[in-house]
C-alpha cells in the first residue's frame, strides 16, 4: 500500500543527536521538509556506507531546507556507541532515532510481521507532515543519497510550482510520488557531475546513448540519467529505441559503427566507474591497457557474445564488467551486456545465477567471480599461457623474488626495490584476499576506504620502483638451493622456473572451506563466501551460514534483512562472536541458531543446492537443512600447501618463521597471513613485509661479502 498522499501517524522515540538523547515525535517532522530513512540491522555491510553517504550529503539536505532522520528497530544507546565507535558514524550530524517498540516502524509499514526488523524504506514528508514520496525495499541494495536529493528537488518543486510539474522541469508521477525527470545535471550531485563532465572532455568521436524503457520509476530514473550526461558533451546525443527485451537498459554505440556496449539497468553504485570508462572507450578515448595486450584482444577469433550479472554492491564485479567492455569495444566480433541481477531477478532464477559476478558466453554458463582483463585476455587466447612461461623462464637471476602480491607483498618489494636490488613479485592476483574486503577503517591514518581502492594504491606504490610483476601465476614448489650462495627456485604451474638470492614468501590465506561432499561441486551453485556480494540473489529463498564467529553473525544479521530465512550453523556448543552481535541475531524471528552442529554434506539437485546434512554432535543424529544458499564463514587457511616438506610449517599449516622473518631454510623469507605472525590485519602484514625484505637484503649483503684473504 502506498503512503503517498497521507499524513503521518502520531509517535514518540528517543534519537542520539549532538552527542545527546532527544525526545522526537511527529511534530518535529511538520514545519520543515524531512527525510526518514529505515536500516534492517546493527552494522551489517550495507548499513554503515548508507549511514554515512547521508552524513557526506547532509549539508546539500540542509541547504535545501531538509533535515534527515535515520531510524533503526535498535535503542538509541546502539547508535550512540556506534557513533562513539565508528570513523564511518562519528561523522554523522543528523539523529539517529531508536525504534525498539516498533511505533514508527510500523507507522510507516516497514515493520516485519514478527521478525523486529524494517526494511529499508525511504520518505520524504512535507511541512505539514504529508508524505510525499516514498520508496521500500528489502533487497539489501545501497541506497544513494545523490539520487535522493534530487528526488527531493522534483517533490519540492512541485509543491511550489501546483499544476505546472510539466513546465520548465520534467516530471514522473509514481506511486511512490514525484521522480524527476529533468535534463539538468540533477541525477548526479554536483561534485561528481563535474568530474564526470571533466572526463567527457576526453570524448573523441560521436556516440550514441540508446534506450530501451518502459513506464517504471526505473525506466524514468535511467532516462534522466542519460538526459543528464548528453547535457556534458557535444558529442554525445540520446535516442530512444525500444529494441531490446530487458527495460530499463541501454546501449553506449559509437555512431555510425558497430562498437558499443550494453547495460541492463541502471549502473549507479560500483559500477559508475564502469560506466564512465565504457563512455570514454566508445567515445575512442584510447585504454590504459598494455599494448600487446590490445593485440591479443584484437586477434582473438569467433563471435563472442558475452553477459555478465553483477550486483550494486558488489565490488569484485567492475573489474569484470569494465574488462568485458574494453574487449568488445576493441574487437568487433565480440559483444558484451552487464545486467543488473537486482532488476531482473526472473533471468537470475531462470538462469540459476547465485553468485555475482556470474558470466555466460554464447548463452552458457562461462565463469564467476572476479577476473582482470589479462586473466579473461589469457583464458580466451589459448596460446598465451605457452607463450608466456617461455618468457618467464627466461628471465634473469633475481636479487630478491616476493611470492604473493598482498599487502605483505607489496611492503617486501618496495623495500627491497628501493635499495636498487633486482626485484621481482609473482603472484596469483595482486591484492590477494584484500581485494574481497568491503570496508576498511582501522588503517592508520586513512579514516576509512576498500579493499579494491587500497589494492589500487599498493599496486601503483609498486610500479613506481623498478619492479618486475609477474601477474596471473601461481608457485607449485619451492627448490632449495644447492648451496651457500647458490639461488632458490620457484617453479610455477605453467612449468617455468624462477631463480632468486633470496625468496620472500607472502602468499597471504583464503576463506576456510567446509571439506565436505557436494561443497565443491555446488561452489558458485549455492555454496559462497561472500554475503554482501551475492546476499541480494537469495532474496525471499531460506539460506544457511556455516560459522558462529563474528563474520559468520554479521552475515546470518545482514541476509536476514533479505532472505526469507537463516539457518546459523556452529560446530562448538556455543556462538564465539560478540555478546552485541549475538543479542542482535537472537531477536530475529527468521533465524534459527544450531549449535553443537557438524555439516557433513551439501546436498543438491544437480543444478543447484537445495539442502543441507546437518550431523548434531550430542546425539550423533542427523538431519537435513532444507536451503538455498550456503555461506560459509569459518575462517581463513594459509596458502601454503605448496611448501609442505620443502620448509618448516606449523600445525596450522603456517610457514614458521622468528623475529626477523626468517623460515627454516636460509634465503628464504615469510611474511603476512601465510606466517605464524599471532593476528592477520593488513597493517600488521606490511610491517611484516617490511621486515622480511630488511632481513633478506641484510642476507644478501652477508652471503656476497668476498671471503678474507690469506696471509
Amino acid at each position: 500500500m502506498s503512503l503517498v498522499n497521507t499524513e503521518i501517524l502520531p509517535f514518540t522515540a528517543t534519537a542520539f543527536h549532538n552527542g545527546a538523547d532527544v525526545a522526537v515525535s511527529e511534530a518535529d517532522f511538520k514545519g520543515k521538509w524531512s527525510v526518514v530513512f529505515f536500516y534492517p540491522a546493527d552494522f551489517t555491510f550495507v548499513c554503515p556506507t548508507e549511514l554515512g553517504d547521508m552524513a557526506d550529503n547532509y549539508e546539500a539536505f540542509k541547504a535545501l531546507g531538509v533535515e534527515v532522520y535515520s531510524v533503526s528497530t535498535d535503542t538509541h544507546f546502539t547508535h550512540k556507541a556506534w557513533h562513539d565507535a565508528s570513523d564511518t558514524i562519528s561523522k554523522i550530524q543528523y539523529p539517529m532515532i531508536g525504534d525498539p517498540t516498533w511505533q514508527l516502524s510500523e507507522n510507516f509499514q516497514v515493520l516485519r510481521p514478527g521478525q523486529g526488523l524494517a526494511d529499508r524504506g525511504t520518505f520524504l514528508v512535507d511541512p505539514d507532515g504529508v508524505i510525499q514520496f516514498m520508496e521500500v525495499t528489502a533487497e539489501g541494495i545501497g541506497r544513494n543519497a545523490s539520487e535522493l536529493l534530487r528526488k527531493v528537488k522534483a517533490a519540492q518543486y512541485v509543491a511550489a510550482h501546483p499544476g505546472d510539474a510539466l513546465g520548465s522541469r520534467r516530471f514522473c508521477a509514481t506511486e511512490r510520488g514525484w521522480v524527476d525527470t529533468d535534463t539538468e545535471p540533477d541525477m548526479l550531485d554536483a561534485n561528481i557531475a563535474a568530474q564526470l563532465k571533466t572526463h567527457l572532455e576526453k570524448v573523441a568521436q560521436p556516440i550514441v546513448l540508446q534506450s530501451s524503457l518502459d513506464d517504471g520509476a526505473k525506466s524514468a530514473e535511467l532516462a534522466a540519467l542519460l538526459d543528464e550526461i548528453a547535457t556534458m558533451s557535444d558529442l554525445i546525443t540520446v535516442e530512444r529505441t525500444d529494441d531490446d527485451a530487458r527495460r530499463p537498459s541501454f546501449a553506449i554505440t559509437r555512431a555510425g559503427t558497430d562498437v558499443s556496449v550494453r547495460f541492463a539497468g541502471i549502473p549507479m553504485g560500483h559500477e559508475f566507474t564502469s560506466l564512465v570508462l565504457a563512455l570514454l572507450q566508445v567515445g575512442g578515448h584510447p585504454s590504459t591497457a598494455k599494448p600487446e595486450t590490445i593485440e591479443q584482444i584484437r586477434e582473438l577469433p569467433g563471435e563472442l557474445h558475452f553477459e555478465t550479472y553483477f550486483s550494486l554492491t558488489c565490488q569484485n564485479c567492475p573489474d569484470v564488467v569494465q574488462a568485458l567492455n574494453l574487449i568488445s569495444t576493441i574487437n568487433p566480433n565480440i559483444t558484451h551486456t552487464a545486467i543488473d541481477g537486482a532488476l531482473f531477478q526472473d533471468e537470475v532464477d531462470e538462469r540459476r545465477v547465485m553468485a555475482v559476478p556470474s558470466v555466460f558466453l554464447n548463452g552458457e554458463p562461462w565463469e564467476q567471480g572476479r577476473m582482470t582483463l589479462d586473466e579473461i585476455v589469457a583464458r580466451l587466447d589459448s596460446g598465451a599461457a605457452e607463450r608466456r612461461a617461455a618468457e618467464l623462464a627466461d628471465k634473469d637471476t633475481f636479487d630478491v623474488l616476493v611470492v604473493g602480491g598482498g599487502p605483505a607483498g607489496a611492503a617486501a618489494a618496495i623495500y627491497a626495490a628501493r635499495k636498487g636490488i633486482a626485484t621481482g613479485v609473482v603472484t596469483e592476483r595482486f591484492g590477494g584476499q584484500v581485494l574481497d574486503t568491503m570496508a576498511i577503517e582501522n588503517f592508520i591514518s586513512v579514516p576509512y576506504t576498500e579493499g579494491p581502492k587500497l589494492v589500487s594504491a599498493l599496486e601503483q606504490h609498486v610500479l613506481d620502483y623498478d619492479v618486475d610483476v609477474m601477474d596471473l601465476q601461481r608457485a607449485v614448489r619451492l627448490i632449495p638451493a644447492d648451496g651457500p650462495g647458490q639461488p632458490v627456485g620457484i617453479e610455477l604451474e605453467n612449468g617455468a622456473v624462477l631463480h632468486s638470492k633470496s625468496v620472500i614468501l607472502s602468499t597471504g590465506a583464503r576463506w576456510r572451506s567446509m571439506g565436505v561432499p557436494g561443497e565443491q561441486e555446488y561452489r558458485n551453485k549455492g555454496v559462497t563466501y561472500c554475503p554482501h556480494c551475492d546476499g541480494p540473489l537469495f532474496k525471499s529463498k531460506r539460506v544457511a551460514v556455516i560459522g558462529g564467529g563474528n563474520s559468520g553473525v554479521e552475515a546470518a544479521i545482514d541476509l536476514a534483512g533479505v532472505v526469507a530465512h537463516v539457518t546459523l550453523i556452529e560446530f562448538d556448543d556455543q556462538l564465539r562472536a560478540d555478546e552485541v552481535l549475538q543479542r542482535k541475531l537472537r531477536s530475529m524471528d527468521n533465524v534459527d541458531i544450531l549449535v553443537s552442529s557438524l555439516t557433513t554434506e551439501v546436498i543438491g539437485d544437480g543444478d543447484q543446492v537445495i539442502g543441507l546434512l546437518v550431523e548434531d554432535r550430542t546425539t550423533k543424529s542427523a538431519h537435513t537443512v532444507d536451503v538455498n544458499g550456503v555461506f560459509v564463514q569459518i575462517g581463513l587457511l594459509p596458502n601454503t600447501e605448496w611448501l609442505d616438506g620443502a620448509i618448516e610449517l606449523s600445525p596450522r599449516k603456517e610457514v614458521v618463521i622468528d623475529d626477523r622473518g626468517q623460515t627454516s631454510l636460509p634465503g628464504v623469507f615469510a611474511a603476512g597471513d601465510c606466517t605464524t605472525v599471532p593476528f592477520k590485519q593488513i597493517v600488521i602484514a606490511m610491517g611484516a613485509g617490511a621486515t622480511a625484505s630488511l632481513s633478506a637484503f641484510d642476507h644478501l649483503i652477508r652471503t656476497s661479502s668476498p671471503e678474507p684473504v690469506a696471509v
